[in-house]
């Protein structure tokens, strides 16, 4: 029984291995920045304090509306109840 789960994991592990060699690494000076400010952001989402965080996005709910856009798109007119 476990050498079946063994061997899916090394499967696993081999495609993502194939996966970051196929895919080409940022060589660019203009990448690396990009790709280091949205790998700091995604933490420092982590470490907000909930008020915080509540804040930052009324405040981009208010920009997207500002914008035009629909916010909440995921909500349905429901005809039959």
């Amino acid at each position: 029984v476990h050498f079946f789960s063994e061997q899916k994991r090394q499967l696993k592990a081999q495609q993502k291995a194939q996966k970051a060699a196929v895919t080409p690494a940022p060589t660019t000076k203009s990448d690396q920045p990009a790709a280091a400010a949205a790998a700091a952001t995604e933490n420092d989402d982590q470490d907000i304090d909930p008020n915080e965080y509540y804040k930052m996005r009324l405040h981009h709910i208010q920009q997207l509306k500002k914008a035009g856009e629909t916010v909440y798109p995921h909500k349905y007119n429901v005809s039959i109840a």
